[in-house]
């Protein structure tokens, strides 16, 4: 793959200490929310507690265009100070929920990450279930297409998405997210049902 997550999120950039300590104050606040505190008991049940020291704040690469990203080689959730310290912290904890998925996904399936299946479907999973796929929120995105209901016009192309970001051409990746689209759509693990 052309693009990885390192590229994304380099550890030798300038720091602001400021802006790091502001990030890891909203990054402890989401991890103390309900769906945090829910994702981080569920990990715990399945023999992967979940510390806070898994969670990171640094200065991203300009070129990156997400607040956060799982580094499965460290195991750690890069968070990205200059942008996390300037979010609502609502969007904060949709931010840690989704990697706190990533997270689940890989305790409970030993995920492979270099295979582009198990990025799409994980991709789809911890979208859906950080409710990053709310009305309000797409609209807040720009994307006034979106009706309540559309769930699958977010998903897939969020998945998609993260699939060019890692060097995948975008025919390639929309056959791949169709592929496992349907039996991740289905696994709303650690929930009963995705959460409203």
């Amino acid at each position: 793959m052309a693009g990885s997550r390192r590229d994304l999120f380099p550890s030798d950039l300038e720091s602001d200490p400021k802006q790091n300590s502001k990030c890891m104050k909203k990054v402890m606040k989401a991890l103390n929310s309900l769906h945090g505190e829910f994702i981080a008991n569920s990990l715990a049940d399945l023999g992967c507690p979940l510390s806070f020291q898994r969670f990171i704040c640094q200065p991203c690469s300009e070129a990156n265009t997400l607040c956060a990203g799982f580094d499965p080689e460290s195991g750690k959730v890069v968070m990205c100070s200059e942008k996390v310290s300037i979010m609502a912290q609502k969007y904060v904890n949709i931010a840690v929920a989704h990697e706190l998925i990533h997270l689940y996904d890989q305790c409970r399936a030993k995920m492979d990450w270099n295979n582009l299946e198990h990025l799409a479907c994980s991709e789809i999973r911890a979208t859906m279930l950080s409710q990053e796929c709310t009305y309000q929120l797409q609209r807040k995105r720009g994307n006034n297409a979106f009706k309540t209901g559309d769930i699958d016009k977010c998903l897939k192309p969020r998945a998609r998405d993260m699939l060019t970001m890692m060097g995948v051409g975008e025919p390639a990746a929309k056959r791949i997210v169709e592929q496992v689209y349907l039996p991740c759509f289905a696994d709303t693990a650690p929930y009963d049902r995705v959460p409203p």
